[in-house]
């Protein structure tokens, strides 16, 4: 025992003489070590001992060119098993005014007894943009942490993971995380990861600090676009303080991640889809061997495997001597730990047609697998069927006959009947009565003009000063900057009255005057691409020289001239570009009257209804779809040239703008049986789709123009006040509480209308083949949707530059069609 006491004690001394004489030791660090020219950035001098000795500066730094804008000092207590530590940090803000590497000389510290320096360390200047993607840029006390797997090259389709952890020093202080701000990740079909996770805090070592680690979001994301692809920082907010203590708040934000998507490998295989992608194996199966002529069997040819289910496509199914009928597909998602899995069933009903031996030949499946990089075909077994005799029944019939007198058994001679019961086009001008006025409102507007009639000789003088006043702001504006850049004394004051001028005369919103703007601003003036790259170097320059010392600027004269050679190079085309919109805008405000002729009508009649619907599209276009007469004459034209679905569309808009129109509703529901003939004939078998069902409310609220309910208040409230003066037998007070009643009844029903209208937008499809996508992305899976023909109306649940996304059946089925493909009824299109 007494030499186990022995060699324990001998293992120990090392460590006690350590703890006894101090563990000292001394580290610096840049942080960032690559920064933007006049970026403040930090340096940090990190003394820490075990024991009781002094720490502090025994010298200060040598930064030489570099600018001392601050220094601080935070000293700590921390014990790790039982034994104090002390730590101090020393803090200096530093900024660089010149490009170029800058090395740190140390300092000299106390440590205890002892003195000591940490190694040397350099900081790089670079231009402003043109910090590497790399270099990390986080706060000693909180940053996030962004992980994505694979990290360089992917495929279209293929799966990443992508995950954001929330990385703080619980030593230091304990935020609470009050909000956070996730990136766009349009470009990808996202799927989340282990939510349970989402929220777990765990302690963590990072980089030799002891770190407390957030799960922020955990993704996996299929990529829908190929190409350098972009993911925006994702950023949170951290809320510090509480009871009894000042609250401050901190913005963190992750860095952005830069990911190359591949197309995939030419030469694919045939029947190869796009996006089946991943790593999928395929089975077929019969629910019976054994069957008659007639009768049907259940075909379920299953795909499962790894990636996003969402976007394979089950391959079509061709049976010799059988009818087989559209299929049945149900699409389940599953999670294997970090992997996205699934399976996709297709049911096929099959009705054999001649007795014998049905053979259902093998079924092949085609897919790129992105892991071995390599298109794979995996087929099923055939299956043989035993057929008995039986009665085989004849063909589907077609449609029913609309009514009991028709004549007609086809959709199509159906349809035919229909047209001939359309009506013409309107000669009358219709009233918009969503933007029109009750009878009193009409009173008052009649009693403002008999004013304004004495102000007649003031709309003439205003319009020549407005024409005028374009050309004289830009002339005026030009000289101005001029005089500015002539009497600017530094590069910097340059720079400034340059880029002023240059947001006044290129109309450039809110004084945003970044190199895309500009480069923007300069197309749009048909400026040449050589004058453009010109331009943009010599405001790059101006902006570099801001911040280089005095020594290093050019001579002030020079940077004048480039700058006044910018102004000349911008200024005739700018002024150019300015009298052609004035031009245009004369051009409209003359043709007005030019377009209100009756060429359309004269089309019309010679038979050519394209032509007149297109003139007639045009006024609508010019009027933005609010002039009721002219979208529902270029409705009527769309409709006698079969274009249903613009017939449709322009219809549905003039019953809108004026929903009180009895044409206007009787021209509407004969294209609504007409487009609902369409789509039963498209279908056949199955549900034909039509959001007329889930536009109750809105069909209701769009009945009532919207100045009819105040209108209708306001008359209410005149009638109680003459009730109020013509019977005295009830107090005031009762009246009052009538008139507050009914304003507040009036109010309800108008808001509530207003917000149906605003909340729900109505699509009609332009097309009988509009493409159905997963996503919002050409490249996104597409469906086949039965049911919907040229002219169907849907709810649209989400409208995007370019898509836009509709409801089929219910809030859960819903789908992504391009903008193009669909016309927005309840708000004017483009």
């Amino acid at each position: 025992m007494r030499y186990v006491v022995w060699m324990f004690a001998l293992c120990l001394w090392p460590a006690l003489v350590w703890a006894q004489s101090g563990g000292e030791s001394v580290t610096a660090t840049v942080r960032p070590e690559v920064v933007e020219l006049g970026k403040p950035f930090r340096y940090d001098v990190t003394m820490s001992t075990f024991g009781s000795g002094d720490l502090g500066l025994k010298s200060a730094p040598g930064f030489g060119e570099l600018e001392v804008l601050g220094r601080t000092e935070a000293p700590q207590f921390i014990t790790v098993n039982n034994v104090s530590q002390r730590i101090l940090t020393v803090s200096w803000t530093l900024r660089a005014n010149a490009l170029g590497s800058f090395e740190i000389t140390p300092p000299k510290v106390r440590l205890g007894d002892a003195l000591d320096s940490p190694s040397r360390v350099t900081v790089k200047v670079v231009k402003p943009g043109k910090v590497p993607k790399s270099v990390r840029q986080k706060s000693d006390q909180a940053f996030i942490e962004t992980s994505i797997a694979p990290t360089e090259q992917v495929y279209i389709g293929q799966q990443v993971n992508l995950s954001y952890d929330l990385y703080t020093d619980a030593r230091i202080f304990n935020p609470q995380l009050t909000g956070a701000t996730d990136p766009p990740l349009d470009d990808f079909w996202i799927e989340n990861l282990n939510e349970r996770q989402v929220g777990q805090r765990q302690a963590t070592p990072f980089n030799g600090r002891l770190m407390e680690k957030t799960t922020l979001r955990n993704y996996a994301i299929f990529p829908l676009h190929t190409g350098k692809v972009t993911i925006d920082p994702m950023q949170v907010t951290l809320a510090t303080g509480g009871f009894l203590r000042s609250s401050k708040e901190i913005e963190v934000a992750s860095d952005p991640i830069e990911l190359t998507v591949l197309a995939l490998p030419p030469n694919a295989p045939p029947g190869f889809y796009s996006g089946n992608v991943g790593q999928w194996d395929i089975d077929a199966s019969v629910d019976s061997r054994v069957g008659k002529v007639g009768e049907l069997l259940a075909l379920k040819v299953q795909v499962s495997g790894a990636g996003d289910v969402n976007r394979i496509r089950l391959p079509d199914v061709e049976i010799p001597d059988a009818r087989v009928a559209v299929p049945q597909e149900d699409t389940k998602k599953s999670l294997r730990g970090n992997l996205v899995t699934g399976k996709r069933v297709g049911t096929w009903s099959v009705m054999p047609t001649k007795p014998g031996k049905l053979v259902i030949p093998a079924i092949a499946f085609t897919y790129f697998d992105p892991t071995a990089t390599e298109y794979r075909t995996k087929q099923t077994a055939p299956i043989e069927i035993t057929v008995a005799d039986g009665v085989l029944p004849p063909e589907a019939a077609d449609v029913a006959p609309l009514a009991s007198n028709a004549k007609a058994t086809t959709a199509t001679e159906m349809i035919a009947e229909q047209v001939q019961t359309l009506g013409r086009p309107t000669a009358q001008h219709w009233t918009n009565q969503r933007t029109g006025v009750s009878i009193p409102m009409q009173l008052a507007i009649i009693v403002l003009a008999i004013v304004l009639l004495g102000l007649l000789a003031e709309p003439p003088v205003r319009r020549w000063r407005a024409r005028r006043e374009p050309a004289q702001r830009f002339n005026q504006r030009l000289h101005e900057g001029r005089a500015a850049i002539q009497a600017a004394k530094t590069a910097e004051e340059v720079a400034v009255s340059l880029k002023a001028t240059l947001g006044e005369i290129l109309n450039l919103p809110n004084g945003r005057t970044s190199g895309s703007a500009v480069r923007r601003a300069l197309k749009d003036v048909e400026l040449p691409q050589d004058d453009i790259d010109k331009i943009l170097g010599t405001l790059e320059d101006l902006e570099t020289s801001r911040f280089a010392p005095a020594s290093a600027q050019a001579p002030i004269d020079a940077i004048r001239a480039r700058a006044l050679s910018v102004l000349d190079t911008v200024k005739s085309p700018a002024l150019l570009a300015l009298l052609r919109t004035l031009a245009l805008a004369l051009l409209v405000l003359g043709g007005v009257e030019a377009r209100a002729q009756s060429t359309p009508t004269e089309l019309f009649d010679a038979g050519d209804y394209v032509k007149a619907a297109q003139a007639w599209e045009q006024q609508a276009e010019a009027s933005k779809f609010s002039d009721p007469s002219s979208v529902y004459n270029a409705g009527i034209a769309f409709a006698h040239a079969g274009d249903w679905g613009r017939a449709r569309a322009y219809l549905e808009r003039a019953h809108y703008l004026s929903p009180r129109n009895g044409v206007i509703e009787s021209e509407l529901d004969t294209v609504r049986g007409i487009v609902r003939l369409g789509a039963i004939e498209s279908t056949r078998v199955g549900r034909v789709i039509d959001g007329t069902d889930d536009l109750v409310a809105w069909n209701t609220a769009a009945q009532v123009p919207p100045w009819v309910i105040p209108t209708s208040v306001v008359l209410l409230l005149i009638s109680t006040i003459a009730l109020f003066y013509l019977s005295r037998r009830k107090p005031l007070v009762v009246h009052a509480r009538v008139a507050l009643l009914v304003t507040c009844i009036g109010f309800g029903v108008w808001w509530a209308q207003r917000q149906v209208l605003e909340d729900t937008h109505v699509v009609v499809l332009l097309s009988g083949t509009t493409p159905f996508h997963e996503g919002p992305s050409d490249l996104a899976a597409t469906r086949r949707v039965r049911g919907t023909t040229a002219g169907t109306m849907l709810r649209a649940i989400e409208l995007r530059p370019g898509w836009t996304r509709v409801v089929l059946t219910n809030e859960e089925d819903t789908a992504w069609v391009p903008s193009s493909s669909v016309f927005v009824v309840t708000q004017p299109a483009g």
